[in-house]
């Protein structure tokens, strides 16, 4: 018997929680709304801009301990420099440096020179300037001549940027002004000192309630009064009915 009471209150209040919830709605929408909007609002201004990348690749035919040198000097101040200088770039030699990356494929002769820029095109054309001007700058500054030129880094215009931004946190601003919106219709309902409840009368009353009156609107008003009204009519005719049998 008190398990089965148990599981009435705790259908009690669930119903209770759920329209409370229902009834303030309007709340949980407010609140979510303003706090995605805001959301929305920061991820737009952290928004990094975009890196695209692109690679060349090259043959260096140099089977000795040299070859690491070789590899190293590709993003040296000297060729950094005569990259800038035949693209233009308004950078240092060691801010471009920090944008190609160099690495061999399977410790082969052959070498990937990945650059990376704010656009495709820009990102192509410093992977393959970087490797012309390898060529040249190597060759008249150590005497090595064997390099080659496999591939040319081809610029994609449907690539995408390597480092997107994540929406989550537009999803936790949501989120939050869900969990914020319903901390705030519990709050306002815990210092609402109204009894609204059969429960809350019994508790306070300590007496158990035989009955309770619904809620009259105006609305619920006129619709009695006319359906008193068409009630009155009907037994006046049956009344009349009567009288002339």
């Amino acid at each position: 018997m008190t398990h089965l009471r148990t599981n009435a209150n705790k259908e009690i209040e669930i119903k209770q929680i759920y329209n409370l919830l229902k009834k303030r709605l309007w709340i949980i929408i407010l609140f979510s709304a303003l706090t995605t909007t805001g959301g929305y609002m920061y991820h737009q201004s952290i928004q990094p801009e975009p890196i695209y990348d692109s690679t060349s690749r090259i043959m260096i035919s140099e089977s000795s301990g040299y070859m690491n040198t070789l590899r190293v000097f590709i993003t040296e101040p000297p060729v950094m420099q005569a990259v800038i200088d035949e693209l233009g770039l308004s950078m240092s030699p060691q801010a471009l440096s920090t944008r190609i990356h160099v690495d061999n494929i399977s410790d082969s002769q052959i070498v990937m020179i990945t650059a990376q820029a704010g656009s495709p095109e820009m990102a192509a054309s410093i992977a393959n300037t970087t490797a012309e001007q390898y060529q040249e700058v190597v060759a008249s500054t150590l005497g090595f001549t064997d390099v080659e030129q496999l591939s040319a880094a081809v610029a994609n215009p449907n690539q995408l940027p390597i480092n997107p931004m994540s929406n989550n946190l537009i999803y936790a601003a949501a989120v939050f002004g869900i969990f914020t919106a319903i901390g705030l219709i519990f709050l306002l309902d815990s210092i609402d000192n109204r009894v609204r409840y059969r429960r809350e009368v019994e508790k306070l009353l300590q007496v158990p309630v035989i009955g309770d009156v619904s809620k009259m609107t105006r609305r619920t008003m006129q619709k009695t009064t006319k359906e008193h009204r068409k009630a009155d009519a009907l037994r006046g005719e049956t009344v009349g009915e009567s009288t002339k049998g």
